[in-house]
């Protein structure tokens, strides 16, 4: 039986979970049920929960979050000029339906199936039934966002057209400390990273990594003043409320690590910058940067926080991959390498539908051109 849901709250916690396993932490069910609860992804910032899980003998076997749209804000695949071609076209662009975690572009499974399942069978389903929610609500399309490169594969054998793009990751051999990683540079490279790092240690500031328990609700609502800094400073939208900031660390510490700045004594001590992360198994994903109002950074702090002193946790603790998010031609030069990304999209209207395909396929071929070109011109030196 395939059931679709109006929010996470109504779905048995242990239950979904138990399909997510080792995938990405975004797809958990606390997670997900956060933003809801928060108010962060609701109805009224145009995000309708439509979540699938198909159930046999009581239990979900098949599942995947989906979200009508009334926008395309805070999914980081553009597909703005696609709406306006629709509307050049005469052909309604939302609502459309997604399937993604709200505001984060972090790859992981996005179809969820029980290991005992026959994968490509409920992988079927489940594609059947988002479109059936998608023709119900009189949505556009469906959209596979951020879905990993064999579930893309799969994805695309049942029709789907495919849109990549790139982001940079960082990847971890085994080496031994940060001064091994550095050692793949060239040295006035590796000259660089040095001094950037020694000026934000000669700036006075206090540099501290917090983690588990250590993450309390006041160490989260110090950090969201700065989150709000970040997005009114770049014209972005808070997509995250202080209701949220307030239940994750009741409902999530395990999860996050913060790397952050610190200035002042015992006396007059406050958090004047940081970068929080999140930590799964043997991934590391970094996901908000910010600083005090009005408060104005040493050089290179934004790098310290969100690149060399995660980078050393990850060395020190044996996290294999480090991936920062969107953007950020600067993290090449600091040792991250160029990485595809992966959507899915089946547009409803033939009219529509054609062109993305066509400009899809450019767009893979000029995308795979570039990340060869970059991993080419890689400052890392080949491994001995």
């Amino acid at each position: 039986m395939i059931r679709a849901f109006g929010g996470m709250g109504a779905i048995p916690r242990e239950g979904w979970n138990r399909l997510v396993g080792e995938a990405a932490p975004f797809l958990e069910w606390d997670w997900l049920e956060l933003l809801e609860r928060s108010g962060s992804a609701a109805p009224d910032r145009g995000w309708q929960p439509r979540h699938l899980v198909i159930e046999q003998g009581g239990r979900p076997v098949a599942a995947c979050p989906a979200y009508l749209k009334a926008h395309s804000m805070g999914e980081f695949v553009y597909d703005w000029s696609w709406a306006h071609a629709a509307r050049q076209l005469g052909v309604s662009y939302y609502p459309k339906l997604i399937a993604a975690v709200p505001f984060t572009p972090a790859t992981g499974r996005r179809l969820l199936v029980a290991p005992d399942q026959d994968r490509g069978r409920r992988l079927a389903e489940l594609v059947g039934a988002l479109h059936a929610v998608a023709r119900q609500a009189g949505a556009s399309g469906v959209h596979v966002l951020f879905c990993g490169r064999e579930e893309a594969a799969e994805l695309e054998a049942l029709g789907a057209a495919l849109r990549l793009q790139h982001q940079y990751h960082w990847t971890n051999p085994g080496y031994r400390d940060f001064d091994d990683f550095l050692s793949r540079f060239r040295s006035r490279r590796r000259k660089a990273i040095r001094r950037e790092r020694r000026g934000v240690a000669d700036s006075g500031l206090a540099i501290e990594r917090l983690e588990g328990a250590q993450i309390t609700r006041e160490v989260l609502l110090d950090f969201y003043p700065l989150y709000r800094d970040t997005c009114e400073r770049y014209g972005g939208w808070d997509y995250l409320s202080r209701a949220l900031w307030e239940g994750l660390a009741d409902r999530w510490p395990d999860r996050l690590v913060l790397f952050s700045a610190y200035e002042g004594g015992p006396a007059g001590r406050r958090m004047v910058a940081g970068s929080l992360c999140v930590r799964k198994g043997r991934r590391l994903y970094g996901r908000y940067w910010g600083h005090l109002p009005g408060w104005e950074p040493p050089k290179y702090l934004h790098f310290e926080l969100c690149l060399y002193a995660p980078i050393q946790y990850c060395i020190a603790e044996g996290i294999q991959r480090f991936e920062p998010g969107q953007g950020g031609e600067h993290k090449r030069a600091r040792g991250f390498e160029p990485s595809l990304c992966y959507s899915a999209h089946w547009i409803g209207s033939p009219r529509l539908d054609g062109p993305v395909r066509d400009f899809l396929e450019r767009e893979r071929r000029a995308v795979r051109q570039r990340v060869s070109e970059l991993i080419e011109d890689s400052p890392l030196r080949s491994g001995e």
